[in-house]
């Protein structure tokens, strides 16, 4: 031990010997002494300093390095929090699409079935199925989904749970207006088989009456209107008819209300009383001569020479006055292509562009012209050609049943 201790004072004197310092200042010399006591104990807390200076650049450092840390890991939070508020975002407003969408193919399905409402009067179909996390408690503006399309309150907090009720909804609509075009088909259909009887197909009748007002804007006032479906589709709703069932309901249904509106301007009912036919139309056996000869028309004896002839749809005079063959005569264009004649009359009651309205007198019967007695020769021509009116007579009860059909379907909707 004893050697130990001497060695350890003999290495204590060679690193720290005793050391002396001269100071001169002012003509004054001072001596400092450091012993090797005295330089230990400085080096010591040289040495303390020291390593505090390490330790604390050391914890400095660790330090930074963790808030770089955090910091990389809050812009990482951050990135990710605005991936999912962006997702977030694009699925609001994919479910706000989808719900205007929806109001607006509410809208067609309204359209396409309140066609002879009065003006204002709004018809909802009911959509089946519960919708009560789909309604707020607020009354809401416009449209069945103007909640969620516009700001308010009262927003169903699950995305999931909307989407769903949403493609529910979406999903009724269509299996409402699939339903629709098959009863709509179905009155097309017997409207086109009736028509037939005529000689005029349902397209036929569609397309002559398009080309008729389009050449003729006085035919379209007097004989009602031709709406293109297509131009009505695309005013209400930007979507496939090939896609989507509601808009091909619209589409049958504008066709329907086209059909309509030129079935209201065509005469269907004779324009007098009849007591009889006395001759009908195409082939016969001319009065005068005895020849075959085409007869364009019917004669009608009336049962009452006293009671004016009654034009039995809407139209414009175009022709009143002496016409050969026909005696006094007058011709009415009802529109669409139909145009109704008269002739042996003798008396008229109307100038040449007047406007009729239904049951309007136009004259009485007589016998002017190549006529053998009083009777009424009547015509009907639709696309430029004569047809059989008694037809046209034949159909009037199963035309007027379709119309009131087609328009109770339309006001009586219960989806």
């Amino acid at each position: 031990m004893s050697d130990l201790k001497a060695k350890t004072k003999s290495l204590m004197k060679r690193l720290f010997p005793e050391r002396q310092l001269y100071l001169r200042a002012n003509g004054h010399v001072r001596l400092l002494t450091f012993s090797p006591r005295h330089q230990i104990i400085a080096s010591a807390v040289a040495l303390c300093f020291f390593c505090w200076v390490g330790v604390t650049s050391v914890h400095f450092l660790d330090r930074d390095a963790a808030l770089a840390a955090k910091e990389k890991r809050l812009e990482d939070m951050m990135r990710s929090y605005q991936a999912l508020d962006a997702e977030l975002r694009q699925m609001q407003q994919g479910v706000v699409e989808t719900a205007r969408r929806l109001d607006a193919r509410q809208d067609l399905l309204n359209a396409a079935l309140h066609d002879g409402d009065k003006p204002g009067a709004a018809v909802e179909i009911p959509i089946p199925g519960p919708q009560a996390s789909l309604t707020p408690t607020k009354p809401r503006s416009t449209g069945m989904f103007s909640w969620l399309t516009g700001a308010t309150e009262d927003n169903p907090s699950s995305l999931a749970s909307i989407e769903a009720n949403l493609a529910g909804i979406e999903a009724r609509q269509k299996t409402i207006a699939e339903r629709m075009v098959i009863l709509t088909d179905s009155t097309l259909g017997s409207y086109d088989k009736v028509l037939r009887q005529t000689g005029i197909s349902k397209d036929r009748l569609l397309k002559v009456a398009a080309v008729e007002t389009t050449l003729d804007k006085t035919v379209k006032g007097s004989g009602g209107p031709f709406v293109t479906m297509d131009d009505a589709i695309h005013n209400l709703a930007n979507i496939s008819e090939q896609d989507d069932p509601v808009a091909r309901l619209l589409s049958r249904r504008m066709e329907l209300k086209a059909i309509d509106a030129i079935l209201a301007h065509t005469p269907f009912i004779p324009p007098i009383t009849v007591a009889e036919i006395s001759s009908g139309f195409g082939g016969r056996h001319d009065p005068f001569n005895g020849h075959g000869a085409m007869h364009g028309g019917i004669d009608l004896l009336p049962k009452d020479l006293n009671k004016p002839i009654l034009i039995q749809a809407p139209g414009i005079v175009k022709k009143a006055g002496w016409n050969g063959p026909y005696g006094q005569f007058v011709e009415v264009d009802h529109g669409n292509g139909f145009v109704t004649r008269y002739g042996h009359m003798r008396k008229i009651l109307v100038t040449a562009g007047e406007k009729l309205t239904l049951n309007s007198p136009i004259g009485y019967v007589g016998s002017t012209g190549r006529s053998t007695g009083p009777h009424l020769h009547y015509e009907i021509w639709f696309g430029g050609r004569p047809l059989n009116p008694l037809n046209f007579f034949k159909i009037a009860e199963d035309i007027q049943n379709l119309r009131q059909s087609a328009a109770s379907q339309a006001h009586g909707v219960k989806a």
